[in-house]
């Protein structure tokens, strides 16, 4: 079964929301990292970059300091420039917190109403860049 990015954003995105207004902080900033890096590996879709989404795994900030090297150095890549966002710039909170391992922390005290609130808007960047694709045919 091929994998899609954009569904699995727009889910991750829907539930985030949902439990970040049901107060399920932890929860919620879990699947708004998620949203991040699905964002991120849509563009593995376009060949703009060599490797599988496997071989990045969880690592989108690897994933984007190469999705924007490519976008500068190759004409094929040029065109999906302007919907690169540079992680550490643009979703601070969710590059320097967000792991994946996340879920076994002991308590959920570790991801809060502050940092949630800080991943449900920077979530809300990358979904808007993949709305954005979508609406320009790129998805």
């Amino acid at each position: 079964m091929a994998e899609n990015f954009f569904n699995a954003a727009e889910r991750m995105r829907d539930s985030a929301r949902v439990l970040h207004d049901s107060s399920q902080w932890h929860n919620a900033c879990y699947l708004a990292g998620y949203v991040a890096e699905c964002y991120f590996k849509i563009f593995l879709q376009f060949g703009i970059v060599s490797g599988s989404p496997r071989s990045y795994s969880h690592n989108f900030q690897r994933l984007s300091v190469d999705l924007i090297y490519a976008a500068t150095s190759s004409a094929t890549a040029a065109a999906y420039r302007p919907y690169l966002l540079n992680v550490n710039i643009e979703c601070p909170n969710i590059s320097s917190n967000w792991i994946p391992g996340g879920r076994y922390f002991d308590t959920a005290s570790e991801w809060g109403e502050i940092l949630s609130n800080s991943f449900q808007v920077e979530k809300e960047k990358c979904f808007e860049m993949i709305t954005k694709m979508v609406i320009d045919g790129h998805i």
